[in-house]
């Protein structure tokens, strides 16, 4: 049986290699805290809007057509996110952020918003 030989190498990672990662990270990052502010101001409006609510749970295939459209859309993202330009993928999530909050604005009717604003 032959001895493990390898040493692993200790190396210095590159300041351009980190200052890219931290850039690139803080993107991520104001894109999720721009589409999370989108869902809570679209939850917030509508559960402030009896016409908006009436319309989306007194008929149950409208608050599941919803549901499944989010579902399609995320599937439909995911599959074509490397064909489709970058404003296309931009505009796609930020509609995804919206459908979002249209489904979960039920929340604000169960908790308060201090209460909601409190997880965060």
């Amino acid at each position: 049986m032959e001895r493990n030989t390898f040493i692993p190498q200790t190396g210095e990672v590159s300041e351009q290699l980190v200052s890219t990662e931290r850039r690139v990270i803080s993107q991520v990052y104001t894109w999720m805290g721009l589409g999370l502010a989108l869902t809570a101001a679209v939850a917030y409006y509508t559960a402030g809007s009896e016409e908006i609510l009436g319309f989306l749970f007194s008929n149950r295939f409208v608050f599941y057509g919803l549901m499944i459209a989010e579902l399609a859309l995320v599937i439909g993202i995911s599959w074509a996110i490397n064909r489709i330009p970058a404003a296309v993928a931009t505009a796609l999530f930020f509609v995804y952020a919206a459908l979002n909050g249209l489904t979960l604005s039920a929340i604000f009717l169960i908790y308060s918003g201090a209460s909601i604003a409190g997880t965060f």
